[in-house]
């Protein structure tokens, strides 16, 4: 049986510079002893101490301007959305959201660490303004 495994970028890197120092070596190998280095985690991303000690190289995503990050924030907690969730009203720019799959949704993208800090705090503020709507009918 052949297992295709795909191997994360910075370990394939590294299985091909140990590849001529050490011809019989396998990406298992290479994984395993960049885990138990303390170079990789699990999911193969650079750990903390790696990035410290400049054992890899980790580009910088470019910084979003502030619209561009409130876009990202909202689109974080609209994934968490299904489509009927959304009514649209006869402009399609404007559209009502249902309150309770709006609370889901802001609650898990908090949850889950994917919003800026001004998207934490712009969303867990809409999300006790929501529920206290909510609770005052």
């Amino acid at each position: 049986m052949d297992f295709n495994i795909q191997y994360p970028t910075l370990v394939e890197q590294s299985y091909q510079f140990m590849k001529q120092l050490k011809p019989d070596v396998t990406k298992q190998e290479v994984y395993l002893q960049m885990v138990e280095s303390n170079l990789i985690d699990e999911d193969g991303n650079p750990t903390a101490f790696a990035i410290k000690n400049h054992l890899v190289d980790v580009k910088k995503a470019p910084k979003l301007t502030p619209e561009q990050q409130e876009d990202q924030d909202t689109q974080q907690v609209f994934k968490y959305m299904k489509k009927e969730n959304f009514k649209h009203a006869d402009d399609p720019e404007n559209c009502c959201i249902e309150a309770k799959p709006l609370i889901s949704a802001i609650k898990k993208a908090l949850a889950d660490g994917s919003l800026s800090t001004d998207g934490q705090q712009k969303w867990s503020k809409a999300l006790k303004e929501l529920e206290q709507s909510l609770n005052s009918k």
